[in-house]
Parts: structure tokens; C-alpha cells; sequence
């Protein structure tokens, strides 16, 4: 899947690294849940396509499908740092929202891992670069 999005050039300010991978997530933003999906995502922050347009500084609160137990999401609260239309306005997903969760999400830093790898030998993501130091 390509990233044609000019999002992607956006200096990377994630301080952890960053997995590219796609799984499904749940969005709520004042108390409206919406669908997700996961584009990449580390301990400290995500990025996340989505019909929801919250506003930067807007709380949210993520439920990451990650683990094995499918009735048991990650869950992770966080503020939108960054929200930028996504697409040329024909896709599924309107919007790209960046996340910065409130405390990093180390207990499952090995599911984002592992997910991240098993999608790249399915040839789906390329490995990503390194985090950049601040």
C-alpha cells in the first residue's frame, strides 16, 4: 500500500520507534466512537486514518486491537497532536490524525512489534527509519 499522503513528509517527532503496520482501532472523541484504522504506531503516539476530524489538543481515547484476545483492545488516552485530510477525498478514511498518548504504552510494545514484522515479510510495509533524535 503506498503512503500517498504529504503527511508522510512531516518531520517525525516520535522519540520511540515507529512500526508501520494496519489493524483496526476505535477512536472516541467526546463520548462519539468511531472506527480506525492503525497506520503507524509506537509507545508514545500513533498515527491513525479515520472519518473523525478532531481538533488538535482534543482528548481521545484509543482501543487498539493488538493483542490476541479480540474482546480485550489496548487501551490508550492521548491528545491529538496533528489532524490533516488524507486522500484526494474518494477513500474510506477523510482524515490522518496524530495521537500522543499520556503515558507510553510499554506493555505492548512486543504485539506492535511482532504485528509490524509479520505484515513486513507479507511484504505489506517496508521497515521504517529509525526514530530521529531531537
Amino acid at each position: 500500500m503506498a503512503d500517498n499522503n504529504p503527511d508522510s513528509s512531516n518531520q517525525d517527532r516520535r522519540r520511540e520507534p515507529r512500526h508501520l503496520a494496519c489493524f483496526p482501532a476505535y477512536i472516541e472523541d467526546g463520548g462519539v466512537t468511531r472506527s480506525a484504522i492503525i497506520r503507524d504506531l509506537s509507545i508514545t503516539g500513533a498515527r491513525l486514518l479515520t472519518r473523525a476530524r478532531p481538533d488538535v489538543g482534543d482528548r481521545v481515547r484509543l482501543s487498539l486491537y493488538i493483542t490476541p484476545n479480540p474482546d480485550k483492545p489496548g487501551l490508550a488516552m492521548g491528545n491529538v497532536v496533528r489532524v490533516e485530510p488524507w486522500g484526494d477525498g474518494s477513500t474510506l478514511w477523510s482524515f490522518s490524525v496524530a495521537v500522543e498518548f499520556d503515558e507510553p504504552a510499554s506493555e505492548y510494545e512486543e504485539e506492535i512489534k511482532a504485528l509490524a514484522e509479520r505484515q513486513a515479510k507479507l511484504g505489506l510495509f517496508k521497515t521504517p527509519d529509525p526514530p530521529r533524535q531531537a
